[in-house]
């Protein structure tokens, strides 16, 4: 699962790719990033990608799935 932050006027979206629409909107950017990274690890593997307001992917972070011991 990917997972895009992105600028949205004043505001910071988080859209799931692929499914279309957004998960969720926050105020801030760290808000939205710490969501987005919270949501990514429980859905792993998946992946958060932070997009500038260029359109440019400012910060990429990824989680593995856990391995079972």
């Amino acid at each position: 699962m990917m997972l895009r932050v992105e600028p949205d006027g004043a505001e910071w979206r988080v859209v799931r790719l692929g499914i279309g629409g957004e998960e969720a909107r926050f105020d801030k950017r760290g808000d939205a990033v710490d969501w987005a990274c919270r949501v990514a690890t429980r859905r792993a593997p998946a992946s958060v990608d932070v997009i500038d307001a260029a359109g440019q992917i400012n910060a990429r972070y990824s989680f593995d799935a856990a391995k079972a011991a």
